[in-house]
């Protein structure tokens, strides 16, 4: 499962006698919890009464994790549990983050790290959707900026500024703006 993206369930509800229930949409709940007991944060998105106790019911999980018990309740009943893997959705650039700095020395490299987050605060998987970086000033081309993609949805980005004065680093994830700033460079001399 994806975070954030609809998944369903068909589900029969009925009695001893094996009569479809009808009318109980609204008991109808969800919750997961992680190996730790950490609740994840699930929506029930919609829910159908089909025919003779019959229903289909859309949920969303928003928290990633890797082992979750998907649970399902009727009336305060669990009637269904499920392991489940949710995987964080892509990267945004309004729930990432970068640190930036405002001034570094010429010849030495310039080291900045991020986080990739989803829409929800999820760690984003950084081999879907690495950052792009456009660099302009200092002596650099464009691309003069190296990306190191490293686990847990952390990146950074390292470049060695050849002259003194503004850089500027744009910084995007999936086509959104992370980051623009400008970097004072600094001759050795003016430290």
């Amino acid at each position: 499962v994806i975070c954030g993206e609809s998944f369903a369930l068909q589900m029969r509800l009925s009695d001893v006698f094996k009569n479809g229930i009808m009318g109980h949409e609204s008991t109808i709940a969800a919750g997961a919890t992680d190996s730790l007991g950490n609740a994840a944060q699930v929506l029930k998105v919609k829910c159908q009464e089909h025919t003779n106790g019959n229903y289909v019911v859309e949920f969303k999980i928003l928290t990633a994790s890797p082992a979750l018990q998907f649970r399902i309740r009727v009336l305060n009943r669990v009637v269904f549990v499920k392991p489940v893997e949710a995987l964080a959705g892509p990267a945004k650039a309004k729930t990432s983050e970068v640190d930036m700095i405002d001034e570094c020395r010429i010849h030495f490299p310039l080291l900045l790290r991020g986080m990739l987050r989803d829409e929800f605060g999820n760690v984003a998987n950084t081999d879907e959707n690495p950052p792009v970086v456009k660099i302009d000033g200092c002596g650099l081309r464009q691309n003069g900026g190296l990306v190191f993609l490293e686990r847990g949805g952390s990146f950074s980005i390292s470049c060695t500024p050849r002259r003194s004065g503004d850089l500027r680093i744009q910084i995007f994830v999936t086509g959104e703006l992370l980051a623009d700033r400008r970097i004072s460079v600094r001759s050795l001399s003016s430290w």
